[in-house]
């Protein structure tokens, strides 16, 4: 049994998975029933995270009235957070396990031609049924419903991020999806390169930018019209849903011939394609640029008019910085593929690794930034849900990092400038950290939220505290850049000053931090020097004070002995009247008290 965290716990609840039957980078593939006794075995196909089915693809697939056999039933479906889908089980394996069965064995005619016709049916019945171009499938995406007659359905829905770009196969994709095109051609073109393993046991050999397929011996009688047909470089003369149906009823549609250009030499290579060209042209940026300098800006001009007599790439981008001109071609010939530029990813995961990389990336994305490279990038297939499907130019990440980063940083030349007096120029090191880090806040906003935790940290710290948080003009742009909507230019401009600024503010505050406390040494010395001469004076005073007193203390102790004897003898006469006086008040009172007392008697008698 699968563990019930292996798929999403609206899941687990509903459906117990039994085995894992698929694993790769786009999605796991889980053979499950459903909780209850129902003995119904379904398939939960749970994407990684980031990516999604076409919602409106997965729509008309789950509204469909009647069973088609082309198409896999599909029973449920989330894509509001973790996408994942709920479809009918068909036990019979898939395409890539048939053709495995028979490449096991001789070549047997008429059942390749039996899965020749069974994809074109299921491939033309989508677009019938459905109106949806397969476009890219792979063997494994074709689920076997029957084997007598054999019936082919489609199983897996691609994500559109995973499909929008090339690679992860060892089957070669459709010419035009290096080129950033989609659509029906491709599935057609992928039936060509099943057809080519049911003869020769392998896939066919194409190399990008090749001019044709080199189908070597792979032909076998009567075989060949149908793999020249279907892998026809050029989409528009390729082989459809018709000219299967015609060349397996017998007759022999026309093949379109293959169109060849004069090769173009660069550094040492010959390349029959623009396709080519540009793959080696960027996977060698060095030589490249020192190809354009010398004399391969007018070469490859004419070449592209007398030759390719293509309109694709503007010439105008020629006269650019090689760097530039190099991505302005890829982005015209290979715009399937991940862009780059000087030899580094430039696509919206590229530029936000390097910006958050050391000073080597942030002078890739600075440079990036600068010469325009990124207007070129965004015209490549990304892989972004949210971005527009099909359309030229159409990474709504790089277009708006390419929109806002040159603002922010407009914004953060006007600080600097103002505050050119007190911190002096900026570095061109520090200068492309900023730029890094407002690609990074224009990429991924949730790094506005790191940005202020940091200086809110620093702020507890009471070192840093102490020293930085004296200077006015850091602690003014800090405010904004913590107060501030992080969506807005100015917030953004703050924070990415701050961070420059950081450096010169700590050393202003502790400056300003010396500074005081020189200040209150000399202050304290100051005092302490006050301090020191009144205690001297007062000393003085004290010592002549003293002086005086010896000097004078015989008389002033005579004065002192005659003033207390007068005052004792003066206060003893007094003190003997006053005892004489109280004396006969007393007796006064007392005669006349006995006076009365024997007058009571008298006459109490």
């Amino acid at each position: 049994m699968i563990p019930r965290t292996s798929v999403p716990w609206t899941l687990s609840g509903r459906y117990a998975p039994e085995r894992l039957l698929l694993q790769n980078d786009e999605c796991d593939l889980y053979l499950a029933y459903p909780h209850g006794g129902d003995s119904t075995a379904v398939t939960l196909r749970v994407y990684r995270p980031g990516l999604s089915a076409d919602p409106a693809l997965l729509e008309r697939v789950a509204g469909l009235i009647t069973v088609e056999p082309y198409t896999t039933r599909l029973i449920d479906y989330d894509h509001a957070k973790a996408t994942w889908l709920v479809q009918e089980f068909l036990p019979l394996g898939s395409l890539r396990d048939l053709m495995n069965f028979m490449n096991r064995g001789p070549f047997h005619e008429e059942r390749s031609r039996e899965v020749v016709a069974a994809v074109t049916r299921c491939l033309d019945g989508w677009q019938n049924t459905l109106g949806h171009e397969v476009g890219d499938f792979g063997p494994e995406d074709l689920l076997v419903r029957q084997t007598d007659p054999l019936v082919l359905a489609l199983g897996h829905h691609r994500a559109a991020q995973w499909a929008a770009l090339p690679g992860g196969s060892p089957w070669p994709v459709a010419p035009e999806t290096l080129e950033g095109v989609r659509g029906a051609p491709a599935a057609w073109w992928t039936l060509g390169v099943v057809a080519h393993e049911l003869l020769t046991g392998r896939p066919a050999v194409f190399e990008p930018g090749d001019a044709a397929v080199d189908l070597g011996a792979a032909g076998r009688e009567g075989w060949e019209p149908l793999l020249a047909g279907l892998l026809t470089v050029d989409p528009a003369a390729r082989w459809g849903a018709a000219e299967v149906r015609s060349w397996l009823a017998g007759a022999a549609p026309d093949v379109g011939a293959v169109r060849r250009y004069a090769p173009v030499e660069f550094a040492g290579r010959s390349h029959a394609t623009p396709t080519a060209l540009a793959i080696d042209l960027t996977a060698r940026p060095g030589a490249a640029e020192s190809w354009l300098r010398d004399g391969g800006r007018n070469r490859l001009a004419t070449w592209l008019d007398r030759e390719v007599r293509d309109e694709r790439f503007d010439r105008g981008w020629l006269d650019k910085a090689e760097p530039v001109a190099v991505a302005a071609f890829a982005a015209a010939f290979t715009a399937g593929l991940r862009p780059r530029y000087r030899g580094m990813a430039i696509d919206a995961e590229g530029l936000l690794d390097l910006a958050r990389g050391g000073s080597s990336g942030h002078h890739a994305v600075a440079d990036a930034v600068a010469a325009g490279a990124l207007a070129h990038a965004a015209r490549h297939r990304c892989s972004h849900p949210r971005c527009p499907e099909g359309t030229a130019g159409g990474c709504a990440r790089l277009l708006g990092v390419e929109a806002e980063v040159p603002v922010v940083m407009a914004e953060v030349r006007a600080v600097l400038d103002r505050l050119y007096d007190i911190v002096g120029p900026v570095s061109a090191g520090t200068w492309e950290r900023g730029v890094a880090a407002a690609v990074e806040l224009c990429l991924v906003p949730q790094a506005a939220r790191a940005q202020r935790w940091r200086l809110r940290a620093e702020s507890l710290h009471p070192l840093r505290r102490a020293a930085i948080g004296r200077v006015t003009w850091w602690s003014e742009q800090r405010r904004k850049a913590l107060k501030g909507n992080a969506g807005e230019v100015e917030t953004r401009a703050a924070i990415v000053s701050v961070l420059l600024l950081t450096s010169s503010a700590d050393e202003a505050g502790r400056q300003l931090a010396e500074e005081s406390r020189e200040e209150f040494r000399r202050r304290r010395q100051e005092l302490t020097g006050q301090g020191r001469s009144v205690l001297v004076r007062a000393g003085r005073t004290v010592e002549s004070l003293w002086f005086e007193l010896r000097l004078r203390y015989p008389a002033i102790r005579a004065a002192v002995t005659r003033v207390l004897v007068e005052r004792s003898e003066s206060g003893l006469s007094r003190g003997q009247a006053g005892w004489r006086h109280a004396r006969a008040r007393w007796q006064s009172r007392y005669g006349r008290w006995r006076l009365d007392r024997a007058e009571r008697r008298r006459v109490g008698r």
